[in-house]
This record gives C-alpha cells, sequence and structure tokens, in this order.
C-alpha cells in the first residue's frame, strides 16, 4: 500500500482499485469465523438433546467444509490443509448432505419455521406472479 502511495495513487483508488478484493476477502473470513464459533457456542451452551446437537453439528460441518472448497487453492497453497485431507473434503461434504437431507423436517420442526414459507408461488408460475409488486413478502404459499 505504502507502494501505491508513493506512486501518488489516492486513498480512494488505492482502497477502491488496488486493494478492494483483500478487503472482501478479509471481511468473509472474518464472518465466517465469527459464524463458525458462535454456531459450536451455540451447540454446546443451548442445545440439550443429543439428537439436535448431532443434526445441527452436521450443517455447521457442512459450511465449514463449503468454506474449505470454496478457499481450497489458498488453503493448499498455504499449506494449512494437507492434500490427502483436500481430497477427502468432496466425499465428505456429499455424505453430510446427503445425511441432512434425511434429517430436514426435524430441522425446519425446531426452527420452527411456518410451512407457507416453505414453498413460494413464484415457483409455479413466475410471469403471474410478478405482475404486481410484492416487496419481498411471501404471500399465499402452498405445498
Amino acid at each position: 500500500m505504502a507502494n501505491l502511495k508513493a506512486a501518488g495513487k489516492s486513498n480512494y483508488d488505492i482502497l477502491m482499485k488496488y486493494t478492494s478484493d483483500e478487503t472482501q476477502d478479509l471481511a468473509t473470513a472474518y464472518g465466517e469465523r465469527v459464524a463458525m464459533r458462535q454456531s459450536l457456542e451455540a451447540i454446546d451452551k443451548q442445545l440439550k438433546e443429543p439428537r439436535n446437537k448431532d443434526v445441527i453439528s452436521k450443517h455447521i460441518k457442512i459450511f465449514a467444509i463449503e468454506i474449505l472448497l470454496d478457499n481450497l487453492s489458498f488453503f493448499l497453497f498455504e499449506e494449512a490443509i494437507a492434500i490427502d485431507t483436500a481430497k477427502q473434503l468432496s466425499e465428505s461434504y456429499r455424505e453430510l448432505i446427503r445425511q441432512a437431507a434425511s434429517e430436514i423436517n426435524l430441522v425446519i420442526d425446531n426452527f420452527n419455521v411456518p410451512v407457507h414459507a416453505l414453498y413460494t408461488p413464484i415457483a409455479g408460475d413466475y410471469v403471474k406472479y410478478n405482475e404486481i409488486p410484492y416487496f419481498g413478502e411471501v404471500l399465499n404459499a402452498k405445498m
């Protein structure tokens, strides 16, 4: 950054044209770290039933593996993850998805997701649905 400043670049240009990607990556990594830490703490402190802990733990593992897969080249380049482990990530991810899919009704029930919010009318006839503005509201949803 000092080199850019010495080259006469303005603070705006430095932030918007030269370091924006790094700033966004840092913010994303920080957000993922906070989300992961909070999720793990919530499991330990708030979930009492072992079955619920198991189900939610799977979802957190899915989130963690997605982060690893999305940034795999970085983690491999930095040698933060072993190549053998990296090779196993996709299969682990698919297996966790299979397991989570079979338990989705338990998740929906425990999060008290209203049935009308599960299926949106736009999936049926999007042209008719978009004839009037809904301002993000889910109306007349049916299973």
